[in-house]
């Protein structure tokens, strides 16, 4: 049987391990402790999305928009589309609520974005968020 483990107050139920009746996803740290966390299915895949500074999320997370649409700003004229990505943005967990994060929110395109989704999810880790996921496609 798998032990149960709630993080904060009570929001995400997160598990360590596997379980066979209750569908579950699993994410790894990126924060060099390499720790799985598993997420029930239905909660990954109705994660908060940061569409724009209006969106809900941590403040933390607001004042890092701010520092990547300033990037974005800075490259905006010389960027170089180099690849025709498809989609693209980062799911990560934040004081146990799951985020998406996608390119609209920084006024980036999703080359752009794509061009600094290292430095997006190195910063999320800065900030307390060790699971981060980016996901991308080239169209």
């Amino acid at each position: 049987m798998l032990k149960e483990y709630r993080i904060g107050e009570g929001a995400m139920d997160t598990h360590f391990g596997k379980e066979n009746n209750c569908k579950l996803y699993m994410l790894k740290s990126n924060d060099g402790r390499n720790q799985e966390i598993w997420v029930k299915w239905d909660e990954w895949i109705r994660p908060n999305n940061i569409i724009s500074e209006g969106s809900e999320m941590p403040h933390a997370v607001r004042e890092l928009l701010r520092k990547w649409s300033d990037e974005i700003n800075k490259i905006r004229n010389e960027f170089q589309n180099k690849a025709n990505i498809g989609y693209a943005y980062i799911d990560f967990v934040y004081d146990s609520v799951v985020y998406k994060l996608e390119p609209a929110a920084i006024a980036a395109t999703k080359d752009m974005f794509h061009h600094l989704a290292e430095m997006i999810q190195r910063d999320l880790k800065h900030v307390g968020c060790p699971y981060t996921q980016y996901k991308w496609e080239l169209d």
